[in-house]
């Protein structure tokens, strides 16, 4: 007996083949599998069967006369893709900052729930590919698209010298002073009373630079020089600051940025022109990055012609959250709790939230904000780079964890941290 895997579409028809024992064929049935992989000679022998081929079907071939046969249908690998308009550069940059092309929001925020995604995937492989308009020659076009992917990807992966590379070659002196304005509007820093004009002269950029210079030594415990210079280290600076935006932007949303890279996944970088790959983009002239997301097993061999234009993927958008990083070191915590004590008991119930770098706070029930059926409990000023303990504290002198190390982005997007909590008098959970 013979088993077939054959597809119409496919070159020479037959994909697979192959005698079966005695042992596959007992009782009347057959124990065969096939583990997708074409066998017959040829271009494709050794690659795994595509969707293009299909729908495909097995064939039993029992002799010339008798044959039992079935269809199947091979399903598209689906890949995860952050949203696009989030992504977009400045002509001729490599710098993924915050800015007018990123609407209003930090585009690291869109990378950090594609990774919160991605985190749900087995063995999770991230991919990214940049872009490039189609003016400009092909050399040109070719190396801007490989550091835009090659910038984000050393950002991923913390790779400082990289970054610096590539903000030193494909960056500019204004786009750094312009992220200097968003820290001041958006992460505390004071470096900028006003928008910096997009083509600001270098004396004019100094002063600024040097108050980034000193701020960031006294918030990252730094040694820069400063002297208004954009030097390496500066940049190298930079890179920290965004780095801690990118942190804090997984923080947030909830995404184990620290946790995937635990898991060791592959952080492929690529390129591709926007000629060919047109759809990507909006319009001629926006500038990107793609970021993607797979599970490592539909990436062997992966690259832009087959992922963009084979009918073996389909991509799925992963919305950005409207989510505000606030300060770039501390911030409001609001945790709210659908716990409620008997009245007589509440008043001796205090919350108390003990951060791993030394912060403390405590929130007594009376002074939670009722919220329908929930009481909101208020801790101020916590620093976003600890992870942190909650106790509930009994009058009784009990106390009892609530939750324990767990970082600012699972505080908030941990639901459930309450239900073990229980009434000090009738033991039962509140």
């Amino acid at each position: 007996m013979l088993l077939k895997i054959v597809s119409e579409t496919f070159p020479g028809r037959i994909v697979h083949e192959r005698a079966l024992s005695p042992v596959e064929t007992r009782d009347g049935s057959h124990d065969a599998e096939w583990d997708g992989i074409i066998t017959q000679p040829g271009a494709l022998q050794g690659e795994r069967l595509a969707p293009p081929y299909g729908p495909a079907k097995v064939e039993l071939v029992y002799d010339q006369t008798y044959r039992d046969e079935a269809s199947f249908s091979l399903a598209r690998a689906e890949y995860l893709f952050a949203q696009r308009s989030m992504l977009r550069h400045k002509k001729g940059s490599a710098l993924l900052l915050p800015g007018p092309l990123s609407d209003f929001e930090h585009p690291l925020v869109a990378v950090a729930c594609l990774l919160r995604r991605a985190s749900r995937l087995d063995d999770p492989t991230v991919v990214l590919v940049g872009h490039a308009s189609p003016s400009g020659s092909a050399s040109v076009n070719d190396t801007i698209s490989r550091a835009r992917a090659d910038g984000l990807c050393a950002l991923l992966e913390e790779d400082t010298d990289a970054w610096v590379r590539i903000a030193t070659d494909h960056g500019s002196l204004p786009e750094i002073v312009a992220y200097f304005h968003y820290l001041t509007t958006s992460r505390g820093w004071a470096l900028t009373e006003s928008p910096p004009p997009p083509d600001i002269a270098t004396n004019e950029a100094k002063p600024i630079v040097r108050r980034f210079q000193e701020q960031y030594n006294e918030f990252f415990d730094g040694d820069l020089e400063p002297d208004g210079k954009c030097g390496k280290l500066t940049l190298g600076a930079v890179f920290r600051a965004l780095r801690r935006d990118l942190e804090q932007a997984c923080d947030v949303v909830g995404a184990p940025l620290i946790a995937l890279h635990a898991k060791t996944p592959t952080l492929a970088a690529s390129h591709a022109f926007a000629t060919e790959f047109a759809e990507v983009q909006a319009d001629e002239d926006a500038q990107l990055v793609d970021v993607l997301a797979l599970p490592a097993a539909s990436a062997d061999g992966l690259g832009p012609e087959l992922l963009y234009q084979s009918a073996s993927f389909r991509g799925q958008e992963v919305p950005t959250e409207e989510a505000e990083l606030g300060n770039m070191f501390i911030g409001e915590l609001v945790l709210a709790t659908d716990i409620h004590f008997d009245r007589r008991t509440q008043s001796g119930v205090v919350f108390e939230l003990e951060g791993s770098g030394g912060f403390q706070r405590t929130v007594s029930m009376e002074e939670g904000a009722q919220n329908g059926a929930e009481t909101d409990l208020r801790f101020d000023g916590v620093p976003k780079d600890q992870r942190y303990t909650l106790y509930c504290h009994y009058e009784s002198g009990s106390r009892l964890a609530v939750f324990d190390q767990l970082s600012w982005g699972e505080m908030l997007h941990n639901k459930d941290s309450f239900e073990d909590v229980v009434d000090p008098f009738s033991g039962e959970p509140v």
